[in-house]
């Protein structure tokens, strides 16, 4: 869930692997996407209290 407290980090990232804006979005994009679908979705990560 940090990626999207650190989402300006996570671009910076991205630049330095791209150094192109549009390839550095979408790698953003891509990783919050897989990361929201693999980690938030397991049973530990959805506990209600």
């Amino acid at each position: 869930m940090t990626h999207f407290d650190t989402v300006f980090v996570l671009f910076q990232v991205g630049m330095k692997r791209h150094n192109n804006i549009e390839k550095a979005v979408e790698w953003v994009y891509e990783k919050i996407e897989r990361d929201w679908n693999k980690k938030l979705t397991i049973p530990e990560a959805m506990l209600s209290g």
